[in-house]
């Protein structure tokens, strides 16, 4: 079992386009005014890391950059879905920057569970005969570069559509602090789409 490790992701290169738009959020709201185009593009983009924070999922095609501090048998990709893993960079035991061979390692993208279509982390393990090496010792040892999120707005499961439309729907409705976690409707509908951690 793959053991769990500290790991941070950064955005590289962030989506062009968000998984619901104004003109959907201003249909579900039921405003036709555009005094509140502003304030409701920004609760798009609340609600965009609220729904990634909570299921692992990237909405929207993007390229991230995943660091952990030493190479593991097997790294779990917690993000879905992983469409290619570009690169795997290490700091070698001399603190130099090295790109591991792409026939060194074996990858694996997202698919979904073929009984419930829960989603699957990509993975990357060593290829047969090949041992990682010493890293130098630093939080950001291992880098990892891949690809993630759905093609576009039309491919974004219309249930993480949803869910996004009631929180941003809660958040417009109470502008001050009395929201104290996502709206239970959106958490059903997101759980489905949850990644499991190892």
């Amino acid at each position: 079992m793959n053991k769990p490790i500290l790991g941070r992701y950064k955005v590289t290169a962030a989506a062009t386009e968000t998984a619901v738009t104004l003109p959907e959020v201003k249909s579900h709201l039921k405003i036709t005014a555009t005094t509140e185009d502003t304030y409701l593009t920004n609760l798009i983009s609340v609600a965009t890391e609220m729904v990634q924070n909570y299921t692992g999922q990237i909405l929207i095609s993007s390229t991230i950059d995943l660091y952990i501090p030493y190479f593991l048998n097997r790294i779990d990709i917690n993000r879905f879905p992983v469409t290619r893993i570009t690169h795997v960079k290490y700091y070698n035991s001399s603190n130099n920057l090295i790109t591991i061979t792409s026939t060194d390692l074996s990858y694996s993208v997202s698919v979904e569970d073929s009984l419930d279509q829960s989603p699957i982390p990509a993975s990357i393990i060593p290829a047969k005969n090949f041992t990682y090496p010493d890293t130098y010792p630093r939080m950001d040892a291992v880098q990892i570069r891949f690809d993630a999120g759905y093609e576009d707005n039309d491919s974004v499961p219309m249930a993480i559509k949803q869910a996004m439309l009631l929180i941003i729907g809660q958040l417009f409705l109470n502008r001050s602090d009395m929201v104290y976690k996502m709206p239970v409707l959106s958490e059903y509908l997101l759980n489905p789409y949850r990644i499991a951690t190892l």
